[in-house]
């Protein structure tokens, strides 16, 4: 019958745009169920994360932890249940249009073979065809509908790969630093909000740092001063104003030219899980070893590499090796230090990287590091400012906002809240060489 053929792609016509229409549903709780997922991957890290059970066990916060998981797994549980049960219901729609699909075939040729129109031959033949032909169409909708379920995922990283760079893209611009060790940085009204914030972290900042100057970064916690290195890096970009390099707008650089301008030490300290001298130089094996050796003098980490059975050999991370090696936050951080200073980078920045120092350490570290980095830009960032003292220019930051700038004599003698900042520092350390409690 002519209608036999039509009915079945109509069938499975009806089963493909179901499909589609679960899709749909499953992308409009794609949001949703990616921030839950974001809570739980955190809260299922967090507590076997081997750094955090101190934490854990001292302020007593797994109820805490467990308390926010009997919040969001049921709420994770809950959509997950809603999704597959919007696939459950396509199933059994199209379990429904299989069955009204195949049976209505079934019934036209019985009642032909009834009618003596066909032969039981005939009857075998067809009755093979219609399911033959209802299979073949069964198996390409449910490829498409697979297709097109994980097609969901595939999307999300598609988005991300095709995000647009609003900044530092591949342009061909490139800056002239041939025969040059340092590199102009200017800073021109920059505004700066973090997404769903009410403020401004950086509110109209401009300041200028000259080719080979050192400059210090002060303030109190949440000034911004973390915040405007990941600016001047390229990590973020300005929602207002612009920042230039040697004069052109970083904007129009190429990024990986752009890149290789900075040498910076953050706050957090990762390492890869290979050996000292490999994690300092950054290559696998062709690296200057002396190079290697003479930056570890200079962030103070020598003394202990070469008491390591394999010296800058020795491996790193416990976990993936059994001789592998642990060291200290201080430690760490030092390494952190000695890799900054093998990279031969025009801008050299530090981001409070000797918080688990000593003050009297932090300071000699810093002399030294002003030696080796002489006639490059450098930008420092300190909550001690008995650090930046030999620096050329110290600009105070308060609130996304310069207020004081100037060196360590000339804001002393200001007597703003640089002064104010530092007297209560000094005045902390000089009761306690004293020897009287300190408050």
């Amino acid at each position: 019958h002519p209608a036999v053929l039509p009915a079945l792609v109509l069938m499975s016509a009806l089963i493909y745009i179901a499909g589609r229409i679960i899709k749909k549903l499953e992308l409009g709780i794609r949001d949703e169920s990616a921030d839950l997922e974001r809570k739980l991957n955190y809260l299922f890290a967090a507590p076997t994360d081997f750094a955090a059970g101190k934490d854990l066990r001292i302020y007593k916060i797994s109820r805490w932890f467990g308390g926010l998981f009997s919040i969001y797994f049921p709420a994770m549980i809950k959509l997950c249940a809603r999704n597959e049960l919007w696939w459950f219901a396509d199933d059994v729609l199209q379990g429904i249009l299989n069955l009204l699909r195949d049976g209505a075939c079934y019934l036209l040729l019985i009642r032909m073979v009834l009618e003596g129109s066909i032969t039981p031959g005939d009857f075998t033949m067809y009755f093979g065809a219609v399911a033959g032909v209802s299979q073949w169409l069964n198996d390409i909708t449910k490829q498409v509908e697979k297709i097109n379920r994980f097609s969901v995922q595939c999307c999300e990283f598609r988005d991300f790969l095709e995000m647009p760079d609003g900044f530092v893209n591949d342009g061909k611009e490139c800056l002239d630093t041939e025969g040059n060790r340092a590199v102009d940085i200017t800073f021109e009204h920059v505004f700066f909000r973090y997404l769903d914030a009410e403020a401004d972290t950086l509110r109209d900042l401009s300041f200028h740092i000259r080719a080979g100057e050192k400059l210090a970064l002060v303030g109190l916690n949440g000034a911004g001063k973390t915040t405007c290195v990941k600016l001047m890096c390229g990590l973020y970009h300005p929602t207002g104003g612009r920042i230039l390099i040697n004069g052109k707008d970083m904007s129009k650089l190429s990024r990986d030219e752009y890149y290789r301008l900075f040498s910076v030490v953050f706050q957090e300290a990762n390492f890869m899980p290979f050996t000292i001298a490999q994690n300092v130089s950054g290559a696998m094996e062709d690296m200057d070893r002396e190079r290697v050796k003479s930056c570890l003098e200079l962030a103070g980490l020598w003394d202990r590499v070469q008491k390591l059975p394999y010296g800058m050999d020795s491996l790193l991370n416990r976990e993936l090796n059994e001789d592998g090696v642990e060291l200290s936050g201080g430690e760490r951080q030092k390494l952190l230090l000695a890799k900054a200073l093998y990279k031969k980078a025009f801008v050299v920045i530090l981001d409070e990287p000797t918080a688990a120092l000593d003050p009297i350490a932090e300071n000699e570290l810093y002399q030294s590091y002003g030696e080796l980095t002489e006639g490059r830009t450098s930008l420092y960032i300190s909550h001690r400012l008995s650090s930046t003292r030999f620096c050329d220019r110290i600009l105070f930051l308060e609130n996304g906002r310069i207020t004081e700038t100037g060196n360590h004599e000339a804001l002393m003698a200001a007597k703003g809240a640089y002064a104010h900042m530092y007297e209560v520092q000094s005045h902390y350390y000089k009761k306690k060489a004293e020897g009287r409690p300190a408050v």
